[in-house]
């Protein structure tokens, strides 16, 4: 989606020949398809094996291997953090040399600046989130695989903020995005009026 978003708005004259509907697929299939292959390995065992940890009462291929577990860390954040940081920190600079180009007070925005700007606040929002939610887990599991030097608590929490992470992005997009804002108003809108329409039957 971040990339997405910059080439959107940073190229926006390639935006289509990028992001074909076929471009687009493949990308979906590569990107549903990575993790779950990355981590079939060691359910294989081909490289690692799923271990249980009972302090943490699941089930975990970062204790059996070294190299499995710092090469998940380091391509989550060579292929996730690093470029939605990128990303954003483009459209930012793009969006703010655009408004002190043209210099324009908000009422007077059009409709496309008004939509980046509201785009990089959301994103903003989201990334700050998500950066929030994981680092904990990440810092835990990079330093202490065993469970031995933190408490099984903070293990336990950290774990929970990463799985909180993915419905707590969903919704804050959902809600400082006005037209899935206004889809879901008129969603529920439409639920309670044909609600009060069956009681009163």
């Amino acid at each position: 989606m971040s990339i997405n978003r910059y080439v959107f708005i940073v190229h926006f004259t390639h935006f289509d020949a990028i992001f074909s509907p076929r471009k687009t697929g493949i990308i979906l299939v590569v990107t549903w398809l990575y993790y779950p292959i990355v981590f079939s390995l060691p359910m294989t065992e081909i490289w690692g094996r799923y271990d249980f940890v009972a302090n943490r009462e699941v089930c975990t291929p970062f204790t059996s291997n070294d190299g499995f577990r710092i090469y998940v860390l380091v391509s989550t954040v060579l292929f996730t953090a690093l470029p939605i940081a990128f990303c954003y920190i483009a459209i930012l600079w793009k969006v703010k040399k655009t408004l002190n180009q043209v210099n324009i007070a908000d009422r007077e925005m059009s409709r496309r600046q008004r939509s980046e700007k509201q785009l990089v606040q959301s994103v903003v929002v989201m990334i700050t989130v998500f950066v929030f939610l994981h680092i904990p887990f990440i810092v835990t599991t990079l330093f202490d695989p065993t469970l031995r030097k933190f408490s099984a608590w903070i293990h336990f929490f950290a774990l929970y903020l990463v799985m909180l992470s993915y419905w707590v992005n969903t919704l804050t997009y959902s809600l400082m995005n006005q037209q899935i804002k206004k889809s879901i108003q008129k969603l529920l809108k439409n639920i309670f009026k044909a609600k009060e329409t069956h009681q009163s039957k």
